[in-house]
């Protein structure tokens, strides 16, 4: 790793430590929202920590453009979580190409929310097929979460509405689609600074590192081997992504 990048990462992790057990239990029994919510964010962190962005990778690897797996391979583009409550990820560029995409642990928390939210109140069954349906009461809860994160800072939102164990698992793989379009919009900022892969003026970036990570989802999806995604739930959780980054943005708070 780049020195410079790796003094960079460091300071981040030191401002932002990784919590320890008795934080998790007090969160666990003192935290906002159900206890099996509060239950779901302690677990996912204790057990998965820095692996979750390593399995993230390991999703999209196989769609990247061969010169930005190397690039990773050769810690020129280096990917770490950071324990950052702010729901956000964000790329920073150093001298020589080397780079480095901070994920935020706040951004999987702030998804989850959503994505539960999302699974109990738009997602019915109809036999072995999953539809979508409108539901007033799922969109205010979403606007109360964005509303709650923008006062106060912290990602909170009712969580007392009902929601069975089915939807609790599509929940898991709404967020899964929703965290591939975080990582894979970032690799497309560095993608985009490639004229390699330019071949046009006069584009938004924005726009085109969106573009970038439905390409590399989707050709994943296709071409991986050992791919166990539904392709609905995968796309449906790359559009909450999309729709999150969206009015993260739009709030002044991506």
């Amino acid at each position: 790793m780049n020195p410079q990048v790796k003094k960079y990462v460091k300071t981040l992790k030191r401002k932002h430590p990784r919590r320890g057990v008795y934080q998790f239990l007090g969160t666990l029994i003192n935290g906002p929202g159900t206890f099996r919510s509060r239950l779901f964010s302690s677990l996912n962190i204790l057990f998965f920590g820095d692996d979750i962005l390593k399995l993230l990778y390991q999703n999209i690897e196989v769609g990247l453009p061969c010169v930005i797996r190397d690039q990773i391979e050769n810690k020129q583009i280096v990917i770490e979580k950071i324990y950052d409550p702010t729901p956000g990820a964000y790329v920073k560029f150093f001298p020589d190409n080397n780079v480095a995409i901070i994920y935020n642990q706040g951004l999987i928390n702030f998804l989850y929310r959503i994505c539960r939210v999302f699974s109990a109140h738009y997602i019915k069954f109809n036999g072995d097929k999953i539809d979508s349906f409108q539901h007033l009461e799922g969109a205010r809860i979403i606007s109360e979460i964005f509303w709650w994160y923008e006062k106060t800072g912290t990602v909170f939102g009712p969580s007392s509405y009902e929601i069975n164990n089915t939807q609790y698992k599509i929940a898991g793989k709404l967020v899964r689609g929703a965290e591939l379009f975080f990582l894979a919009h970032e690799l497309g900022h560095v993608a985009f600074k490639n004229e390699e892969f330019r071949n046009f003026n006069n584009i938004d970036e924005e726009l085109w590192a969106d573009k970038f990570a439905l390409t590399v989802i989707e050709k994943s999806y296709k071409e991986s081997s050992t791919n166990k995604h539904n392709p609905v739930l995968l796309l449906l959780g790359f559009a909450i992504g999309l729709f999150t980054f969206a009015a993260l943005e739009h709030l002044g708070m991506d």
